[in-house]
């Protein structure tokens, strides 16, 4: 004949399996997120070369777009990367799928708007779309400044692209498009830390306190961060 479990011995049971998953669910979150930040890095870093193919192709140029979609998204001729990424001709300007965010430029873990939503405005109106992309290029080089892409000197130090947007953290209410041009508009979401590429093509993950604040001699001077010249 069997013998039965007492109620003592199920609730030993249940408080040992409670136990055990109370030490193994951190692990597993702390897990969950390394993969999401990794997966991140891999897509700025694809921007990042996005970028580097762009001026292969216009003169050591960087992208010079508008502030339309993330300065990333439109055809090369509007002076975005979209083709050297890959993006689908409909997910380019005035195509049928422009605004609906590409994979490419959407972190997991949220985008400019704070969540990870790849559409968010109506698809029926394109004028009314807005990328909810969860990256940005530096302003100090793209755009009228696009000529100083090929003029760095410290191309390991000078970050190319960067996290953006409401992270829920340190950035709040700041969304921001295709350039982020301080530290106020970058997204730390990462445990709150931000990935970042740099124009000699490698990535690192920080924290809020590792970036200087801005493009102003005061906080960059030395590091050159952001700028060449100040």
């Amino acid at each position: 004949m069997k013998q039965k479990f007492t109620l003592i011995e199920l609730l030993v049971v249940i408080a040992i399996i409670a136990i055990l998953a109370s030490m193994l669910l951190p692990a597993l979150n702390k897990a969950r997120e390394t993969a999401k930040r990794i997966k991140c890095i891999g897509k700025i870093k694809q921007i990042a070369q996005g970028t580097t193919l762009y001026s292969m192709e216009y003169d050591g140029y960087g992208p010079s777009g508008d502030f339309l979609p993330n300065n990333l998204f439109v055809s090369s001729t509007r002076g975005g990367i979209g083709k050297q990424l890959g993006v689908p001709t409909r997910m380019l300007y005035n195509n049928s799928d422009y605004g609906i965010t590409p994979s490419i430029a959407l972190c997991d873990n949220g985008g400019a708007y704070g969540d990870n939503n790849p559409l968010f405005a109506s698809k029926n109106t394109v004028s009314t779309r807005n990328m909810n992309n969860s990256y940005s290029l530096n302003r100090n080089l793209i755009q009228e400044n696009s000529g100083k892409l090929k003029l760095v000197k410290n191309a390991s130090g000078r970050m190319l692209a960067a996290t953006s947007g409401i992270d829920g953290w340190h950035n709040l209410t700041s969304r921001r498009g295709g350039y982020i041009e301080s530290r106020a508009y970058m997204a730390f979401r990462h445990n709150r830390m931000g990935n970042f590429a740099f124009v000699d093509g490698h990535c690192e993950t920080r924290k809020r306190e590792e970036v200087p604040s801005g493009a102003y001699e005061v906080y960059d001077g030395k590091l050159h961060f952001w700028k060449q010249d100040y």
